[in-house]
């Protein structure tokens, strides 16, 4: 867990812009309790304890390996904030199982998407907005096929979706 959370971090410091860097930073803070313990899905990938960190971790290194054997530049910056970014929301989809019958339940309000949650608070909390590329990115990391329907329209929205795609197959 240190090293993927390690790992993580690591990335984000890779970020040039510092408005945004120092953004995701603070995101971070505000969410880590959750951010590094909650799963990514309770039914389908990377369902323990942490597998929302491991499953981000994986997201951001695929999607800058698909991002390095592209003929087509793709701003890393807004790269590896989508790909952080992209699944906070999923901390608001669950919650320990107050039964312990098992790990987390569902806690999905009617017409949510956890994609919207980053692109909502990440300027309340920051102070400042997410630029309009990283949040087509986020808002459509999954091809479409959710609430917001927002389909990958860039490179760097399909490399996002790509590569959390193939993350959510990985585990």
């Amino acid at each position: 867990m240190i090293n993927t959370l390690g790992a993580i971090l690591s990335e984000l410091d890779k970020i040039s812009d510092i408005d945004l860097r120092t953004g995701c930073l603070k995101f971070f803070k505000t969410y880590s309790d959750k951010f590094t313990t909650w799963p990514a899905s309770i039914a389908f990938h990377h369902t323990g304890k942490g597998g929302l960190m491991e499953h981000t971790h994986e997201v951001i290194d695929l999607s800058l390996k698909i991002a390095g054997v592209l003929d087509t530049p793709v701003d890393h910056n807004h790269l590896i904030a989508a790909a952080f970014l992209h699944d906070f929301g999923k901390i608001n989809d669950y919650k320990p199982d107050p039964e312990f019958k098992r790990d987390f339940v569902y806690v999905i309000p009617k017409g949510s998407e956890h994609s919207l949650f980053p692109v909502i608070f990440y300027p309340s909390i920051t102070g400042k907005a997410l630029p309009l590329e990283v949040s087509h990115a986020i808002l459509s990391h999954m091809g479409g096929w959710s609430v917001t329907s927002v389909f990958p329209y860039s490179i760097l929205d399909a490399v996002l979706h790509s590569a959390d795609l193939i993350s959510s197959r990985m585990g």
